[in-house]
């Protein structure tokens, strides 16, 4: 099953036990902004003490590693209205 995220729950899934094998039985997909959003929210989690450097850093690699399929967001909107 295919399975569209966005940044917010890709970071959660990141910080979870289970990583992203917690979806393995999925087809993760997500818009083109998914990294640089995700990327934006650890950046602020640091500034604001809520996360250490190395924390935000093992959750980004969690995510540029992860077997997300890359869409642009018309590619979504057709997808979503079939």
């Amino acid at each position: 099953m295919r399975l569209a995220i966005d940044a917010s729950a890709g970071l959660y899934v990141a910080a979870s036990r289970r990583g992203f094998m917690a979806l393995a039985r999925h087809q993760l997909a997500a818009p083109a902004l998914f990294w640089s959003e995700a990327a934006s929210s650890l950046r602020e989690t640091v500034y604001r003490g809520l996360l250490d450097v190395e924390e935000a850093d093992r959750a980004l690699e969690a995510i540029l590693a992860a077997p997300i399929e890359r869409h642009t967001e018309d590619a979504l909107y057709r997808r979503a209205t079939v």
